[in-house]
């Protein structure tokens, strides 16, 4: 029996079309540079969208500011769900990621309320084929008090530094940049678990994580932080594990 050969790796972008009043969704096979149109979303104005940079197996998470709204599209199938308006506010994240309990694909916003608000920070879910229906769900009991520094620091780190949240190991990871802190923070990344809906964190390393940022690495969470002296320094966490293992990759 002939061995299947796995596709080649492709990118995906988006383009504003002609007069701005869509967004066009292509591919791009890294072997022969051609793009390939896979879809167009109406009304979603390109210069105000946003790919989440790491596609959950396959899927992948579109954000339009304008409405502001999300797409979850599938690049093999062309298939493409429009979520349901977000609560607009200056300050909020996303990312998508799988719940191995229940086989459901969740998107999770994480924000910050309008001053006003009695709980400053939020988290909602939106579960693809979910019983709540096509609505997006608050955590239950939101964040908590805990956790609120962490988050908070998370969420305009990745507004700033358009750093989205990393699936990894069960859960949505955000980084925590402790120039947002007074006295360097107990924490480096805050965790959020799609089955349990429940937030953890991950203590900080012996080095500062100020200009890092966190990947997903053959399914593992991965911190990768440039030292500026001609190489790389990859940092593999483990969970369950106080052990970290390094990586130093020339340039």
């Amino acid at each position: 029996m002939a061995e299947v050969k796995p596709s080649p790796p492709k990118l995906l972008f988006v383009s504003a079309t002609e007069n701005f009043d869509s967004t066009a969704v292509y591919s791009c096979s890294l072997l022969d540079h051609r793009d390939d149109l896979l879809f167009t979303l109406d009304y979603a104005r390109g210069n105000f969208v946003d790919v989440v940079p790491a596609p959950c197996h396959g899927l992948t998470l579109i954000y339009d500011a304008v409405v502001p709204a999300y797409y979850v599209c599938n690049a093999a199938t062309r298939a493409v769900t429009r979520l349901p308006p977000c609560y607009d506010v200056p300050y909020a994240t996303a990312g998508l990621g799988f719940d191995a309990l229940t086989r459901k694909y969740k998107v999770v916003r994480f924000f910050q309320g309008r001053g006003h608000e009695k709980q400053t920070f939020h988290c909602e879910v939106y579960t693809l084929g979910g019983e709540e229906g096509d609505c997006w769900r608050p955590v239950a009991g939101g964040v908590p008090f805990r956790f609120c520094n962490f988050a908070r620091s998370a969420i305009w780190y990745a507004v700033f530094e358009k750093a989205t949240p990393v699936f990894a190991d069960g859960c949505l990871h955000g980084l925590i940049e402790p120039e947002f802190f007074d006295n360097m923070p107990r924490a480096a990344i805050i965790s959020f678990s799609l089955t349990n809906e429940t937030f953890s964190w991950v203590r900080s390393p012996s080095f500062a994580v100020s200009g890092a940022h966190l990947i997903e690495l053959d399914g593992h969470l991965c911190m990768v932080r440039d030292l500026r002296k001609g190489c790389l320094l990859v940092v593999c966490w483990r969970f369950g594990s106080s052990r970290t293992i390094a990586l130093v990759v020339g340039l």
